[in-house]
Parts: C-alpha cells; structure tokens; sequence
C-alpha cells in the first residue's frame, strides 16, 4: 500500500517567486489583476485572476512557453472540448499570445481539486457522484477523439459539487476520420500510469484512462493506492499480476464497503488491456447505476491536505539513499 501522508515534507522548489512574479506581469499586460498563483500545472504555471474592467469574474490563467511547442496543442485540444460547455470538463474562456506565452484562460473551480476532498474515511455517496461525474467527462472527451493520458486527483477540479476535468497538456487525439489508431507511450503521473504505460512504444489510448479512474476510484475509497507503480519490478504490483488470489489493505476495505465496487475496480485494472473495460462497460456496471448508500448518516473523517503524486515523487527522490524502496522510477517523459 502507498500512504500518500507517509513521507516529510521537502521543498525542492526554490522558482516560484519568479513564476508568480511572471504570471502577475503577463496578467497586467493582458488586461487582468493577479489574485493569487495557484501553482504548476504539467506544462505551465496557474494563477487565479480577475478582468481589471468593474463586474470583472475571477477566472484561472494557464501560462506556457511557446518555445515548448505544447501550447498551440493543448489550446486546440481543450478549445475543442469546450464547444459543447459539457458539465464535467473545465471551460476554455479564451487563449492569447505574447512574445514569450501562451495563455489559456479557463473556468475558476471553486471547491480546490480532488485531492483535497479525499479523506481518510470519504463519504460513499460523494465517491460515487464525483466517479460517475469523471466516467462522463472521460466519454465526452473520448467521444470526440481524444485520451487524456494524465488523469488524478491534482487534474480533477470540484466546482459547485460536481467534477470537472482540467489540463489537457498531455492530452492528444487517437482517432480520426479513418478510425482509432495508437498513441505514443511514456506520458502520466507514475502512481496513476498504466502498465503498458512504462513498456515503451505505442499503446492504444482510451484503456490509458480507464486504468487511471480505476487507481483514482481506489484512492477515493481508501485514501491510498495498492502500489506505488504499475511496473513488474515493484514486488506489490508483481503479486497483483502473478497471484490470482492477491489480496490487499485497500482491495479488503473496497470489498468491505461493497463487493460490486472491487470487481469493478478489478475490470478496470485488468493489466491485459485487451480484457479492460472499456468507459461503455462501466457506464452499464451494477454498482455504477444502482448505488445504494449503506451507510447514510455517516460523516467523513478529515485529514490533513495531502501531497500531490509529483511532490510525493521529489521528496521520495530525495530520501533514496536513505532507506530502500520497493519499486524503481520509471523512464516516464514527465518525471525526467
């Protein structure tokens, strides 16, 4: 099991006093008061702002480099999936070009991401309304041709109580006219990534993101995953796929809570990917369509802010050559 609390807090980011400074300047030459910085997205660095004209709403700012060559993609990617102002994907409000940035501009997500509505014991009814919210978005953005290809708690937004799926920076497009075809591997966030993901190579893409939900509904339910990452070399993710019978802390918790939730995780964690449930397939799961709360007067237990995946990563980076580790990092683009 992978605590996601279970490892000090180091800073190893010593820059964001130049990238909020940065964001602050392009906002003003945009027209646009800078409120606060958010953070840093995969492909650039996040702030909430405000139109400097009166009656002006708080919106989120996205700068990127141009020079990085991401951004024309991801605008495209993300002004295509905002046409239809679908419930569960973040709105794109508008995109502008300076010398040096790219900017997207986007829909202010009022209630923080995911990760901050994980707790240790995570009311039932919330985990179902915000998975059946993620599934939707994932149709939706697989319905018109594309994968996400980075799908966690830190990209999922809660915005008036409902889950809207945000950064499209790894997002690419794995069907066209012609039909589906393959998609280059090595993208993602480790702990969420899919087996095939670590191998190299072209992978086909929706079964991408159906691994990912399946990690981010465990995590959801037990507030902590089964593995550290899906790679062979990692002894917990090698008795996953080498014993049929392999139990865990979170697959006995999952079980507890309703066993139609573990065999649905189990459908969307099949490393043969040719056996994964495709995003219809859940759509149509027993325990998708008729939730039954069994426990409805219980309240969830609080816990700390956690740690996003890429914190985790850096700070168990730097505790390497102190203690031994049960996996290896793997050769994933991002993380380099």
């Amino acid at each position: 099991m992978i605590s996601v609390k279970s490892i000090p807090k180091v800073s190893l980011d010593t820059t964001r006093p130049t990238k909020e400074t940065e964001n602050s300047k392009v906002a003003d030459q945009l027209g646009f008061k800078h409120l606060e910085f958010l953070g840093c997205g995969t492909l650039g660095e996040v702030s909430l702002v405000k139109s400097k004209a009166r009656g002006g709403q708080s919106i989120v700012m996205k700068r990127m480099w141009l020079k990085q060559g991401c951004y024309q993609n991801e605008c495209d990617i993300h002004r295509a999936l905002s046409v239809g102002k679908h419930a569960n994907i973040i709105r794109m409000l508008a995109s502008y070009e300076t010398k040096d940035y790219g900017v997207i501009m986007m829909e202010y997500a009022d209630q923080n991401d995911l990760s901050s509505h994980i707790t240790k014991i995570m009311d039932m009814k919330k985990v179902h309304k915000f998975f059946k919210n993620m599934v939707t978005g994932i149709q939706f953005i697989h319905k018109h041709g594309y994968c996400h290809r980075d799908i966690k708690p830190q990209n999922l937004l809660i915005s008036h109580g409902k889950l809207k799926i945000c950064d499209f920076g790894l997002a690419c497009r794995y069907q066209d006219e012609n039909g589906p075809f393959k998609v280059p591997g090595g993208y993602g966030t480790r702990m969420t990534g899919a087996p095939e993901n670590f191998k190299g190579g072209l992978v086909d893409g929706p079964p991408l993101d159906v691994w990912s939900m399946g990690i981010v509904l465990v995590d959801m339910i037990c507030n902590q995953i089964p593995w550290e990452q899906a790679i062979r070399k990692n002894v917990l993710f090698n008795g996953y796929c080498t014993q049929p019978d392999w139990k865990s802390e979170e697959f006995d918790t999952i079980k507890e809570e309703d066993e139609r939730i573990l065999t649905l995780v189990k459908n969307m964690l099949q490393v043969d990917v040719s056996k994964r449930w495709t995003v219809e397939q859940i759509q149509n799961d027993d325990w998708y369509c008729n939730f039954v709360d069994k426990w409805p007067n219980h309240k969830a237990l609080q816990t700390p802010k956690r740690k996003t995946y890429e914190e985790q990563f850096e700070e168990e980076a730097v505790a390497t050559a102190k203690k031994p580790r049960n996996a290896q990092n793997a050769a994933c683009k991002c993380c380099r």
